[in-house]
Formats: structure tokens, sequence, C-alpha cells
């Protein structure tokens, strides 16, 4: 089951920084494999076990009838496929891992793939500041996105590295530096979704384990707010780049429409939401919320590459929100489960924080939290899915783990 999991997160890894070659194809073999080894493991005891995943089942039957109407049937069918195969494994994997001693080495596993990613991403920002760096013509800007496409990808990824390794049991000489490399990597991005949700995911787990007192409490929630905008803004005047390498921005052009608006978070949520009367109970397909976005008779939003029929799409939007992007994909009984599921999530942990690892407390809030101001909690394409999807699954076990092995990982 380590070895799936290791695969499994390694290639969608490889794939987002891309020295995975065909993505699809590394994609597909990783999620067929993990599914042959999750129906050896799970079917047989899928009696035992089906109540505690019911609603994650149920979610899956509305994504496949929300498939049959949408206007890509075939990419939102192998999509829902796709997410099945993955659900099934962390099902699996977490029965089996419950009656083996803990997610002790999937936790570590995420540190190991995470954290040189992170470090060999701002080493580029120096010796290769045009890879490192994105620049947006539309609002004049240039983010940090290290070995990503994205910003988003690597502020996930770098969020995620840092929480596994603030409560991971190495010595403090070692994991103080490591954790300062992915904070000041999250930082660089400029994601403020994901460092608003990084510190309030931490600030939650720490009142969750009681580690703080009441008046401490306070004063951290106060002080990491000041922290965060002081430290936003330091990397925003000084992270910008030109051609040639690192300059001083006297004006990061755009940034402060961007933080008044949301970066047009707003404006894409309300156009979005007007489209839902379109397609209210089923939505426009599991990953094809999107269409809402898109104009129909436009043939110029579409593209083709007829190497690869998987590639012919229309013009992409980025909704910016995984649980609109969940009511857009398949409507009012989609997004009902989905929020359901994620109630159920909290409600485990929470009871169950006292046995707990504080890791995965924070790997069950980091990405819901982020998930308001980004698609995160969304298809397995990404690594910051599959981790997100990894621990909400996990969180979803808690009842079967209790009392076998959960109280040894607190």
């Amino acid at each position: 089951m380590n070895f799936v999991l290791v695969v499994l997160m390694a290639s969608m890894v490889l794939k987002d920084i891309g020295l995975a070659g065909n993505g699809l194809i590394i994609r597909s073999i990783s999620q067929f494999l993990a599914l042959a080894i999750a129906l050896f493991v799970a079917v047989p005891v899928l009696n035992a076990i089906f109540k505690r995943y019911a609603l994650l089942f149920a979610y899956l039957v509305v994504l496949c009838l929300s498939s049959i109407q949408s206007r890509f049937v075939i990419l939102s069918t192998l999509q829902v496929a796709s997410l099945f195969a993955v659900m099934l494994f962390f099902i699996a994997y977490h029965e089996r891992v419950s009656r083996e001693g803990g997610t002790s080495f999937a936790l570590t596993l995420f540190v190991f793939l995470g954290l040189p990613v992170c470090l060999a991403s701002m080493a580029f920002a120096r010796l290769n500041p045009d890879v490192a760096y994105i620049h947006y013509a539309w609002n004049n800007t240039t983010r940090f996105r290290g070995l990503f496409q994205q910003p988003a990808g690597l502020a996930a990824l770098s969020g995620f590295t840092a929480g596994m390794l603030l409560w991971s049991s190495i010595r403090n000489t070692v994991k103080i530096p490591c954790v300062i490399g992915a904070v000041a990597c999250l930082m660089m991005t400029f994601a403020r979704t994901f460092i608003f949700a990084f510190v309030l995911a931490v600030i939650i787990v720490l009142l969750l384990k009681g580690d703080i007192s009441l008046f401490k409490k306070v004063g951290l929630t106060v002080v990491g707010g000041f922290l965060i905008m002081a430290l936003v803004g330091v990397y925003s005047y000084f992270s910008v780049v030109d051609g040639s390498g690192f300059h001083r921005a006297g004006n990061y052009a755009g940034e402060e429409e961007k933080l008044s608006d949301l970066t047009g978070r707003q404006n894409t949520w309300k156009r979005a939401l007007q489209r839902v009367a379109d397609a209210p109970w089923l939505g426009f397909g599991y990953t094809r919320g999107e269409d809402a976005m898109a104009n129909p008779l436009r043939g110029n939003e579409r593209r083709s590459d007829r190497r690869n029929v998987f590639e012919y799409r229309p013009a992409t939007y980025s909704l910016h929100s995984g649980y609109l992007q969940a009511l857009l994909d398949a409507g009012v009984l989609g997004v009902s489960l989905y929020c359901a599921i994620i109630l159920q999530a909290v409600a485990m942990v929470v009871r169950a924080r006292k046995w707990l690892d504080r890791r995965v407390l924070f790997g069950v809030f980091f990405p819901l939290i982020s998930n308001f101001g980004e698609s995160v909690l969304f298809s397995p394409s990404t690594s910051m899915s599959l981790l997100s999807w990894f621990f909400l699954v996990s969180a979803l076990s808690v009842g079967g783990r209790a009392g076998i092995s959960g109280r040894n990982q607190a």
C-alpha cells in the first residue's frame, strides 16, 4: 500500500512540475494501479466500512449523473472515474494502516516530496528567474511560481510541507530551517488564499489540541494577522523580477487593485452564480463547471489538438472557489453532498482531536480553508487536490481508527 501511495503522489508532483512527460499518461497509469490495489483490499470489507463513507459514495453517484448531461460527457465521466479510483484507494489505505500503525509513513512522504520542490523553486528564483516567475499582462504583475505552472500549485505544496514539518518529530536543528524555507516559499508566491489558510489552520490546530492558553490564543490571532500583512507587503515589494533578475519594485503594479477586489474573484463569483439557474440540480458536469462561464456560440473559445482528443475543450476559466466549483459541477444535489462530506470530516476530527496527530488536523483544515479562494478539493489531477482528498478521507476514517491505533498517533 505504501509503495502505491509513493507512486501515486510522486507521479502527480512530477507531473505538476513538468518532469513526467505526458501528464495524462502518468496520471492514468498511477491511478489505475491505485484502483487495482484498492479493489483487492477494499471490496472484500466494503460492507463493514460503507457506513463511514456513505456520503462519499453518494457524491460519486451524483457526479456520474451530472456527467451524463455535460457538454463533454466522455471527459467528465473519465474525471469521475479518476476520482473514484483515488477515493477507493485512499479508503483502502486508511482502513489498512489503521491496523498497521497509523499514517506516519504518509505524513513523512509528503515532506520528502514537497521540501525538495520548495527548495529547488527558491533556487530557480535566483538561477533562472525567467522560469521561476510568471508575468500577467492583464494587470502587469509578476508572481513567483517556482517549478509549477502557476503560483497556486507551489503555494499549496509549500503550505502542506510546512504544516507537516511543523509538528514532525525530527530534530529542531533540522526542522526549523526547513520550516522557514517552506514558509518563505509560500510567502514568495504572494498567494494570499494559501497564506491566510496556513496561519488559520495552524491556529485551529493549536486551539483544538489545547496547546495555548486563552490569553495566548487571542494574542496569537492578532499577531498572526499582522504578520501575514507585513510579510506579504515585504515580498510584494522585493520579489518582482524582470528578465535579468531581481530588482526593487517601487510599485507592484496591480496589487493594490487586486487586494481591493480579491483578484477579480467577486466578479467571477457573481457571474458564476448567475448561471446556476441554467443547470440547478445536477450542474454542468464534473470538472465542467467552467462551462457556465463560456459562451458556446463563440467558436474561437475552443481549441483543438488532433493529436490528443482530451485537449479539445472550451477556453478554461478559474472559478477560484472549490465550493462554487462543486455547485456548478454537480448542482444543488452535488454541492449539498460535498458540504455534508466536509462537515462530517470536520466533526470527526474535532471529536477525535485529543488523540489525533497534529499533522492530520492541519492536513484537514488547510485545504478546507484554502478551498474558499481556490479550487483545491477538486479533480485529483494535481498534487494539491490529491493531498486534499487524502486528508479528507483520513478524517472520514477516524471512526474506524478510534480505539485501534489512533491513540498512538498523538
